[in-house]
């Protein structure tokens, strides 16, 4: 999974190096929201952390995708080359369908963790394309009712996702 993630990085980072900015610099405007992001989704033990995992990258991983049909072509084919590369949705995947079936109470707490994930992802997704302050938010949404279409079929490959580990969306 690291490795996966430092490919990533380090391919969104030469894109950003390219237009001769640092990449550190660049992404310093989103690491408050980014660290909240992380406390509230990091979960009470492993299994709820493992599913963090599953579910928010693969929410956002959908969500960068749908986002990066608007870029110009110059970043669109080299941010959908990074996004759409090796992820470690099999292996959590695989992992948490293990779990699940060997004990399903679990399961139910997943399903309902999952559900929470959903919630705090998707505002990420809202607050990424929308800013941050919530004052302006409803009024002002630039091309908030473009998005929707988007949402919808990320939402409906998160309930792919659960539906194949046997939990409810």
């Amino acid at each position: 999974m690291t490795r996966i993630v430092a490919d990533r990085y380090s391919a969104f980072a030469s894109l950003i190096r390219s237009d001769e900015a640092d990449p550190v610099e660049a992404m310093q405007p989103f690491l408050t929201e980014t660290e909240r992001f992380m406390r509230a989704t990091s979960g009470a033990d492993w299994y709820e952390l493992l599913l963090s995992l599953h579910v928010t990258s693969g929410l956002l991983i959908d969500f960068l995708i749908a986002y990066a049909g608007g870029l110009p072509e110059s970043y669109r084919g080299p941010v959908l080359r990074a996004l759409e590369r090796e992820t470690g949705q099999p292996i959590l995947s695989s992992m948490l369908r293990t779990v699940v079936e060997a004990n399903p109470r679990l399961g139910s707490r997943l399903a309902l963790w999952g559900r929470r994930l959903v919630g705090d992802t998707l505002l990420q997704m809202y607050i990424a394309v929308n800013g941050g302050d919530s004052s302006t938010l409803a009024d002002n949404a630039p091309g908030e009712g473009l998005l929707e279409p988007a949402f919808n079929d990320i939402v409906a490959g998160h309930s792919r996702r659960m539906d194949a580990l046997g939990l409810t969306a």
